[in-house]
């Protein structure tokens, strides 16, 4: 599992993203793999991939320990989409 974050300069009507300072964060279900950070700076992402958008603490975030963060994939839904 994945998460992208980055500061959001640009949007369209189709909820295109463009994102400066991206990162990609690794979240793994394994505890003996760490969490890895991916720097991908600009990043372009397209609206029909975005399944999420929110604001962070960028204090809150700083604090969290992100090598040692765990998570598990979400189970498909009963009409999820392949």
């Amino acid at each position: 599992m994945s998460a992208l974050n980055g500061f959001l300069n640009r949007y369209d009507h189709l909820t295109n993203l463009i994102l400066s300072s991206a990162q990609e964060r690794i979240i793994s279900s394994v505890t003996d793999v760490d969490g890895a950070i991916d720097e991908l700076g600009l990043y372009v992402i397209r609206g029909d991939l975005v399944s999420c958008v929110g604001e962070i603490d960028e204090t809150i975030d700083k604090d969290v320990k992100w090598e040692k963060v765990r998570g598990h994939e979400l189970v498909k839904t009963k009409r999820s989409m392949k």
